[in-house]
């Protein structure tokens, strides 16, 4: 899913992007910025679920597919707590841009 440097494993991408969302510890993360508004993306969605959601468990389920792409499509349409709490970890994060598109 993620294009990342040829020495690094899932392990170690996994740990830097969890020290990156709970400290804001950018030095180990090495992703595009594009890569890491997705990453805050998947964050926020997986926040927004129950603890008992089937994405914890099994992320190819349809159940999973279909809770994950309901808020997934909120942060795509610019849901406003989305954008707020993007703003808001914009800074200590070192997010790049928000760009949303609005279907009215």
């Amino acid at each position: 899913m993620f294009a990342y440097a040829p020495d690094e494993s899932e392990g170690t991408l996994s740990s830097a992007i969890k020290d990156w969302l709970s400290q804001g510890d950018k030095a180990r993360l090495r992703l595009a910025p594009a890569d890491q508004a997705t990453i805050f993306a998947f964050y926020w969605a997986a926040t927004r679920m129950p603890p008992q959601s089937r994405c914890f468990m099994d992320i190819d389920s349809e159940e999973c597919q279909q809770d994950l792409g309901y808020w997934l499509a909120r942060v795509r349409n610019g849901d406003p707590e989305f954008v707020s709490a993007y703003r808001q970890a914009q800074m200590r994060l070192s997010l790049p841009p928000l760009a949303t598109q609005r279907h009215e």
